[in-house]
């Protein structure tokens, strides 16, 4: 069997990206410990631009496309991402496919005052109308999320929280004159990859209250098409059935409502053991979250990219087009 010598990996400069690259890179030299790596950060768009909302700087490729660069220069040989940030749609020149199992998938909020947290985590509080006052204010990055929230919570403000996981936490518990966050919401994969879950106080439901992301706590591995004779004996083995399941199902949702991780929309794919079957949940929702469409439907184990389209083309014929 064909494998190189050695594989450069590209990631994100930040603490979490090059965390979830070592994953990858330990799951290589586990199953062939005869090839060298080394990880290669790379500053993305995203990570320079840290004062305006994501939605509003209109690329749906902000965490990817110096990556993408790097690979079609022959800088790096493969570029490890979080599979949430990728867009419906990648050129042909790549090869993208979900790697490990996915992460917790769902999303959480970590609170300012530890005793909110103390009293959250005793209680296990369904409701956070129990856990923060009208007008708390909550710090997220994205829309998706905001609009939730306001939906469920119409009493609480969102405002704009930007950077890495390590300048979000600070944020919270060092406010500054005019920024001042009562909670931060983020998704319990990362705080769960760098090791915080001492610090989640509250656990959004991924079916019932929140709907993550498409793809949120998947990790992703593309490389150049050209490439896949000598890099797909090495990647593939890294993919995990289900998640490689839970991946085509959503990001073909998100490719048919043609659309990136920051818009409000969101898809989850799960096993419901009531019914014994996969099943693809999705939303979209207005801004504000005054509207809102949401449908659910069964999952093909032989084609779970089906159910992503289906479920796209129910919720625009519920109004989800005319919502985005």
């Amino acid at each position: 069997m064909e494998v190189p010598h050695q594989i450069v990996i590209g990631t994100r400069a930040s603490t979490l990206a090059c965390v979830q690259a070592t994953l990858i890179q330990d799951a290589i030299h586990n199953q062939f410990p005869q090839i060298k790596t080394r990880l290669k950060t790379i500053k993305t768009q995203g990570d320079r631009i840290l004062d305006v909302a994501l939605n509003k700087i209109g690329d749906k490729g902000l965490f990817i496309k110096e990556l993408e660069h790097a690979l079609l220069a022959g800088e790096i040989d493969i570029a490890v991402h979080s599979m949430k940030d990728m867009p419906g749609e990648i050129a042909d020149d790549f090869v993208l496919h979900s790697a490990l199992q996915r992460d917790k998938p769902h999303d959480v909020l970590l609170f300012a005052d530890s005793a909110v947290t103390k009293r959250a985590r005793e209680k296990n509080s369904q409701s956070l109308a129990d856990l923060l006052p009208a007008g708390a204010i909550i710090g997220t990055s994205s829309l998706r999320r905001e609009a939730q929230l306001k939906r469920q919570y119409p009493e609480f403000q969102c405002q704009l929280i930007r950077g890495n996981l390590q300048t979000r936490y600070k944020k919270l518990i060092h406010p500054t004159q005019g920024a001042h966050f009562d909670a931060i919401m983020l998704a319990a994969a990362g705080v769960h990859r760098l090791g915080w879950d001492d610090y989640i106080g509250y656990n959004f439901n991924p079916v019932a209250n929140c709907i993550p992301s498409a793809c949120q706590g998947i990790l992703a591995v593309q490389y150049l098409a050209n490439r896949k004779k000598q890099l797909a004996n090495v990647l593939d083995g890294l993919k995990h059935a289900e998640t490689e399941l839970f991946q085509q199902a959503e990001r073909a949702f998100l490719q048919a409502m043609a659309g990136g991780c920051q818009l409000p929309m969101g898809a989850h794919c799960f096993y419901d053991a009531s019914l014994k079957q996969y099943q693809l949940l999705g939303i979209v929702l207005s801004p504000d979250g005054q509207q809102a469409v949401r449908h659910q439907c069964a999952v093909s184990e032989n084609n779970p990219a089906q159910a992503g389209f289906e479920l796209a083309e129910m919720l625009k014929n519920k109004g989800a087009t005319a919502i985005l």
